[in-house]
């Protein structure tokens, strides 16, 4: 995995997990409460510097429509790729990371 280095491709690693979310709707990864979940992952991860893991404990940690078939799946995979993005971030160079924080407002 490339290291992120400037705030164009840090923007784009987290446009890349919105949009995977946002092609998810039909089991309500786009609604409120995933939306909201991703806001905490983010500002524990970079506000607080705990670790995430303690935050996808539970059946339904994005609160998605668990009356769709494929909802774990899907849940399962947003999971994977915010925890790559969270990675990913924290590795970037500080600079970028410290702007990228404040233009989605983690802090």
């Amino acid at each position: 995995m490339k290291q992120i280095e400037t705030f164009e491709e840090a923007y784009a690693a987290v446009e890349k997990f919105t949009h995977y979310r946002q092609n998810r709707s039909k089991f309500g990864a786009d609604d409120t409460e995933p939306r909201c979940f991703f806001e905490i992952v983010m500002r524990t991860a970079f506000c607080t510097a705990s670790p995430i893991e303690s935050l996808f404990e539970g059946e339904n940690p994005w609160e998605l429509y668990s009356s769709v078939k494929g909802w774990k799946s899907v849940s399962d995979c947003l999971t994977r790729k915010v925890k790559v993005l969270v990675k990913q971030l924290r590795e970037a160079r500080w600079r970028v990371t410290v702007e990228i924080i404040k233009y989605y407002g983690w802090n």
